[in-house]
């Protein structure tokens, strides 16, 4: 795995972003659980555990995306982003579904290095889940 590297950031991915599971979960967490459960109609407890699986899903998602970037695969980005723009909108994840939604639009009039940036900061939202 060879994740984009920034001046002042380097990704990593693999299971990096450790989610509590004694419901001591920070405040962003919890805005979007109360979200997402309001708007869905959803238990408490659902959300949470569909929430934790987004969390796990969209990291691997950042990753395919970052890599197929690498390769030039812009395509499959293009679709790879997409796909993480609709999840996070559905768990009321708003902050990155918007991020995604930049993002995608970057890369279809080819702008790269902006979608490299946008990368980046999809992942730290992503761990706003648990800081």
């Amino acid at each position: 795995m060879s994740p984009y590297v920034t001046p002042n950031k380097k990704l990593t991915f693999g299971g990096c972003i450790m989610i509590a599971d004694n419901n001591e979960h920070n405040d962003y967490f919890k805005d979007i659980l109360g979200n997402f459960a309001d708007d869905s109609g959803l238990d408490y407890g659902m959300c949470e555990m569909l929430i934790k699986m987004y969390i796990t899903e969209a990291e691997v998602l950042i990753y395919k995306i970052d890599s197929a970037l690498n390769i030039g695969s812009y395509k499959d980005a293009i679709r790879l982003i997409h796909n993480l723009k609709g999840t996070s909108a559905n768990i009321r994840a708003t902050e990155i579904a918007s991020i995604a939604l930049l993002a995608e639009q970057a890369l279809r009039q080819n702008k790269i290095e902006e979608v490299r940036k946008l990368i980046v900061e999809l992942f730290s939202l992503l761990e706003k889940f648990t800081k």
